[in-house]
């Protein structure tokens, strides 16, 4: 049923009637929701029973919400050069790196292995759909264009 201004009463609450026309307000048969309208369709049906009420058959629409895309870093651990950050880390000054408060340590300590981390460990960046699952990586994306194109 097409719903026309005069089926809804600006609340959120449509309106239909026994004979499926547009309806008066005081002839229609209210039917609740505050979902926007182009998610909700209602239907009338038929009477219910010996009842004088019509049932009505409500269609909700869900869209699925989809997450923004997003960048995240992969690092290839399996290519580090492992000799050389072992020696970075014997030539470190610990004792500049942990002096102060545990706070300051700690984010000292991090700051260290972070760029360590950048330094030695091949990695990229890997921009991802919303579409996408958590586990679908570069190999995949490649493999599942692979597939499609073949």
């Amino acid at each position: 049923m097409q719903q026309c201004s005069c089926c809804s009463d600006g609340r959120g609450a449509a309106r239909v009637d026994r004979e499926n026309t547009c309806p008066r307000p005081s002839m229609g048969e209210p039917v609740g929701t505050d979902l926007p309208p182009y998610t909700v369709q209602c239907q009338p049906l038929d009477f219910v029973g010996t009842s004088d009420h019509v049932a009505v058959l409500s269609m909700i629409y869900f869209r699925r919400p989809r997450e923004e895309s997003y960048t995240r870093m992969l690092w290839k651990w399996e290519a580090t050069n492992w000799q050389a950050l072992r020696a970075t880390l014997r030539r470190t000054d610990w004792d500049d790196v942990l002096c102060g408060n545990t706070d300051q340590q700690v984010w000292r300590l991090t700051e260290l292995l972070h760029a360590l981390q950048v330094r030695w460990i091949p990695h990229a960046t890997h921009k991802t759909k919303p579409s996408d699952q958590p586990w679908f990586g570069p190999e995949c994306r490649a493999a599942s264009d692979a597939k499609y194109r073949a």
